[in-house]
């Protein structure tokens, strides 16, 4: 659940990226507009003072590759199960399906149920 939550974080942060940086953008064009109708060179240089913080091209890809990553950590217990050897399970998915697991290894159950018996 914990890792569901930093993906969702993460995507806001993706948003939040892109809207302070349209914002930041149209913010820049209007003052430069203003600027090159009388405004103090002051303005000017702190104009361009502002255009310097930029952020790194790779950082929204980065920002959406750790968020799958963090979702995919997040669901993968919801999605698959580990049947330990000596242990029958009967397992109940999210579509309905219904079976018996007596192997070893990952299974899936698809946000359903278990239920673990030893063998005898």
């Amino acid at each position: 659940m914990m890792w569901i939550i930093i993906a969702v974080v993460l995507g806001a942060l993706v948003i939040g990226l892109s809207v302070w940086k349209s914002y930041r953008r149209a913010s820049s064009q209007s003052q430069h507009a203003d600027a090159h109708i009388g405004e103090a060179e002051q303005n000017q240089r702190r104009l361009r003072l502002l255009e310097h913080v930029r952020v790194p091209k790779g950082t929204r890809l980065a920002l959406v590759s750790v968020m799958v990553l963090a979702f995919t950590a997040g669901t993968f217990n919801q999605v698959f199960f580990y049947a330990e050897p000596g242990y029958i399970y009967h397992v109940r998915t999210i579509t309905g399906q219904e079976r018996v697991v007596d192997g070893v290894g990952y299974r899936m159950h698809l946000f359903g149920r278990t239920n673990a018996w030893k063998k005898p």
